[in-house]
């Protein structure tokens, strides 16, 4: 009889610990990066295309595509003498974090007078409200942007 009892307590104590048991949070990498940057960065670009072009004022567009995946868009660029018909420069981007900032990656086409549609790199950091941003055409442009919130 103590026997069947000790076996009804042991029982009990393994049926209880299964209460206490939870299953894993999902704290996967749901997280909706791309929210965090959303915005437009009023700031000074600077362009580089054989020489040095004097800086300008302009604004950048960034919306939210996915959790993880932004638009980055520069209405109205261009370049003069080179490039003096404005053209959208639209560039789909990863987001993802990166200590307490937001890297910024992707690519893109430029369409570029007697070079055509070229490929083109974008790169840039979200830091707080600044947005820090490099387009590259490989061999002919070099875009620096720099702006706020």
């Amino acid at each position: 009889m103590i026997m069947k009892k000790n076996l009804f307590y042991l029982f009990a104590i393994v049926c209880s610990m299964s209460l206490f048991a939870a299953c894993s949070d999902d704290d996967g990498d749901d997280k909706d990066y791309a929210s965090a940057v959303v915005g437009d960065y009023a700031g000074t670009m600077t362009i580089t295309a054989g020489q040095e072009i004097p800086p300008m004022s302009k604004t950048i567009n960034i919306t939210r595509l996915s959790d993880g995946k932004a638009n980055v868009k520069v209405a109205g660029f261009s370049i003069p003498v080179m490039m003096p018909t404005p053209t959208d420069i639209n560039a789909e981007c990863a987001v993802a974090p990166n200590g307490s900032n937001y890297a910024l990656t992707g690519s893109t086409k430029v369409s570029v007078p007697l070079m055509g549609e070229v490929p083109a790199t974008v790169t840039g950091t979200v830091s707080g409200k600044t947005l820090t941003l490099n387009i590259t055409v490989p061999g002919a442009i070099s875009v620096a942007f720099t702006g706020t919130k």
